[in-house]
């Protein structure tokens, strides 16, 4: 992540000369005074950011700094009375504030940048000081570096409203925020402000809205979004060495995360970490997803969906398995087939009616890899095995009776096994048509799950429809092979 920096402003003695000059012209008293100045020169601006004297400045002109422009002292910053309807330039360096500094700023247009091998730097907070700043035009143009808007390191507040942030061409191929905040910066706020991020940004880089780490989401600044237009690739990145769900926690509790958002942030100690990824909201979660864009993902290795069972019968269940793939995406299964078998996403079928259902597996793309599904594998969902299970049962149940008693309201049908089934537990189904998938499916629909008493019997009472030509089931759970299970055609 990137670190903390401390600056110190190299004045040339040439710079010091006309600083000193300026500020005589200008009328600079003791530092024990306070004034306002009106700012025509990069000398004069640079010497009233040290002068704890000057607590305001009014530019007058565009000005091509010098140097950085280090504020250690509370002070505010506008545009003079020359500008009306335009703001003054600053561009040539960038601005640096220290020292605990209180500043306001508003109504001028930012084109310089502080410039570290890790990155350049529009505006730059430390030291526990605080910028509130309304009304700023600011442009990031610096090619070959981290392209930076707002820094804040720790113990600082960053408070920008009405304003906008356009990076240019040279931005293009770069990483770029539009703040980076560090562990421990106090809070963020942004609000009516336009970000737009370079349309060329690539794959190997990412435009992020906001940004901040910390070893625990308690480091994490108190972050307020209200209003903004921004074309970023991230809404927000979050780095550190918390946990993915606790980062999770703290994105939902502080920043607006529309479901469907495929890119609201990454959750990542490190830049490039594709394993964390970005994570993407939706209805009933997080989604995992990657920074690289899906126009440069390579194919998975080939993806097999695989089930236990080939052959099922009508109402019997099989697991799915996906075998290969690659990447790290969660796997999912379907059918083509609905009318004939039921799957769940994590590949339970479930036979439904007598024909051959069709199940693909589905990867989701991770890191350098796209989504992929596999062929489709069929499974036999055979009513013959089912119709020859049944009469076999009919046959055993020769031991035990059940009658019924029908009427418009309730059904009592009364259950009497063998003693020695005495306090077995059993399912009571009945055998009917039912829709499926719009379409009418005999199957057994279950009436009750009742106990036996001690000599094997039971009386169970349904408001399920039974008529003429259904047939009735009861069988004992758990039940073996040789256990039989007693079925009646209601007359």
């Amino acid at each position: 992540m990137l670190k903390e920096k401390k600056f110190t402003l190299r004045l040339f003695s040439k710079v010091l000369t006309l600083a000193l000059i300026s500020s005589v012209f200008a009328g600079v008293p003791s530092a024990n005074a306070a004034l306002v100045l009106q700012v025509h020169d990069s000398a004069s601006l640079i010497a009233a950011g040290i002068n704890p004297a000057v607590t305001g400045v009014q530019i007058n002109q565009n000005i091509e700094l010098s140097a950085n422009l280090v504020i250690n002292h509370d002070m505010t910053i506008t545009r003079g009375d020359l500008f009306t309807t335009s703001v003054p330039m600053i561009s040539g360096a960038g601005i640096e504030i220290n020292s605990g500094a209180v500043v306001t700023m508003s109504h001028l247009g930012l084109t310089g940048a502080n410039l570290q091998a890790e990155g350049a730097y529009g505006v730059m907070l430390q030291d526990g000081s605080s910028l509130s700043a309304s009304y700023i035009t600011m442009t990031m143009d610096t090619a070959n570096r981290n392209n930076i808007g707002f820094y804040v390191a720790p113990g600082s507040t960053l408070s920008l409203s009405n304003s906008t942030v356009d990076w240019k061409a040279n931005a293009a191929a770069t990483q770029q925020y539009a703040v980076y905040a560090q562990s421990g910066a106090r809070a963020v706020s942004l609000s009516s402000n336009t970000f737009t991020f370079n349309s060329a940004n690539v794959p190997a880089s990412y435009s992020c809205l906001f940004a901040t780490e910390g070893a625990q989401v308690s480091n994490y600044p108190l972050l307020t979004l209200s209003g903004n237009t921004s074309n970023a690739y991230m809404k927000f990145m979050l780095g550190g060495a918390d946990s993915v769900a606790n980062k999770q926690a703290w994105a939902s509790n502080y920043v607006s995360v529309t479901e469907g958002d495929n890119r609201v942030g990454m959750i990542s100690g490190f830049y490039g970490d594709l394993t964390n990824g970005v994570y993407g909201k939706l209805a009933t979660g997080w989604r995992y997803d990657n920074f690289i864009s899906e126009a440069s993902q390579g194919s998975q290795s080939p993806l097999l969906a695989v089930p236990e069972k080939l052959l099922l019968q009508i109402h019997e269940t099989t697991s799915m398995s996906a075998v290969g793939g690659s990447g790290v995406g969660v796997n999912q299964f379907r059918t083509t087939t609905p009318g004939l078998c039921s799957v769940t996403a994590d590949g339970v079928v479930t036979g439904i009616a007598a024909g051959t259902c069709l199940v693909t597996a589905s990867k989701v793309g991770s890191g350098r890899y796209s989504a992929a599904t596999s062929a489709a594998m069929a499974i036999v969902i055979s009513e013959a095995a089912a119709v020859a299970a049944e009469a076999a049962a009919i046959a055993k149940a020769n031991l035990s009776t059940i009658t019924y008693t029908l009427t418009t309201k309730t059904n009592t049908i009364y259950i009497d096994l063998a003693d020695k089934y005495g306090y077995e537990i059993v399912f009571v189904d009945v055998k009917k048509y039912i829709l499926v998938n719009g379409k009418s499916v005999l199957s057994y629909v279950r009436i009750d799950t009742a106990i036996l008493d001690e000599f094997g019997a039971v009386t169970v009472k349904t408001t399920i429809g039974i008529k003429a030509g259904n047939k009735i089931r009861v069988s004992i759970i758990g039940a073996t092979a040789d256990t039989p299970v007693k079925y009646v055609t209601v007359a």
